[in-house]
C-alpha cells in the first residue's frame, strides 16, 4: 500500500515542509513504510498527484498537508475511488475543515496518522464538487457523530469508494490520537 503525503508549501503562515518532511519520514520508519512525499508547485498540482495516484489502482493512502484547499483538491481526485484513503494534516492558517472535527493539533501526530485505520462517511455531491458530511454513518443509520473527532474514534481515517446517488459513501483516513 502507498503512502503518499502531499504537501502544500505556500499553505498557512510559513513553509510547513521544512518541518514536515523529517516528521513523516521518521514516523514512516518506525511504522516499517517507505512514504512517497510531493511538495506542490501550483495551484491544483494537489489535485493532479492525488488523481495520477487514484488511477494507478493500487491502494493508496494520500494525506492533505496544507489547508482546506489542498483537502478539497485531493478530496476532488479521491472520490469515485475505492482504493484511496485520505486524510488530513492541517498547515494552513484557517484549517476550517478539520475544526469541524477537532483541533488542528490533533492531526498532526504523524505515527496515528500512518497507524490509521479507513472508515466511511458521506460524500455530498455538490455543483462545487465533493464534500465530507461530517455525521458518521453506519449502516442505514446516522450518528451525529462527526466522523475524523479524535476523542470518537482512535486510529481511524475516512476512505472514498462508490458514489451512491447525490448522498455518497467516502472513506478517507483520518487519524485520532484520542
Amino acid at each position: 500500500m502507498q503512502q503518499l503525503f502531499i504537501i502544500n508549501p505556500t499553505a498557512g503562515k510559513a513553509d510547513a515542509s521544512t518541518e514536515l518532511v523529517p516528521r513523516i519520514r521518521t514516523a514512516a520508519a518506525r511504522a516499517g513504510v517507505e512514504p512517497r512525499i510531493e511538495i506542490t508547485q501550483s495551484k491544483g498540482h494537489a489535485r493532479q498527484l492525488a488523481s495520477q495516484a487514484a488511477a494507478s489502482g493500487e491502494e493508496v493512502h494520500i494525506y492533505a498537508a496544507g489547508g482546506d484547499g489542498t483537502m478539497n483538491e485531493v478530496l476532488q481526485s479521491a472520490a469515485n475511488h475505492p482504493n484511496v484513503a485520505v486524510g488530513c494534516i492541517p498547515c494552513g492558517s484557517g484549517n476550517d475543515y478539520v475544526r469541524n472535527f477537532g483541533a488542528p493539533a490533533d492531526f498532526l501526530d504523524m505515527d496515528a496518522q500512518l497507524a490509521a485505520e479507513s472508515f466511511p462517511a458521506d460524500l455530498l455531491a455538490t455543483p462545487q464538487g465533493y464534500g465530507i458530511d461530517r455525521h458518521r454513518r453506519t449502516g442505514s443509520e446516522r450518528h451525529p457523530q462527526v466522523a475524523a473527532h479524535p476523542a470518537v474514534r482512535r486510529n481511524h481515517r475516512v476512505h472514498p469508494v462508490h458514489p451512491r446517488s447525490r448522498l455518497q459513501q467516502l472513506q478517507a483516513p483520518f487519524a485520532h490520537t484520542g
